[in-house]
């Protein structure tokens, strides 16, 4: 399982929308989450891929 465990660093992309959660929440955990979660929902479409490998953060947050 070694290979699903490496971590690529985050592109610019990804960097700059994980700069709207990195901000000092007074949030509790599970309302944070639930945010997060709902900016995914609301920012990421569920696309179905025929082609073989993965796409990297920064191309799942361009594509929408």
């Amino acid at each position: 399982l070694l290979p699903y465990l490496a971590k690529e660093p985050p592109g610019p992309r990804l960097q700059e929308w994980l700069r709207s959660f990195t901000a000092p929440h007074e949030d509790p955990t599970v309302p944070f989450l639930m945010s997060l979660n709902q900016q995914l929902k609301s920012q990421i479409d569920y696309v179905v891929r025929m082609e073989p490998g993965v796409q990297t953060p920064d191309e799942t947050l361009e594509l929408g």
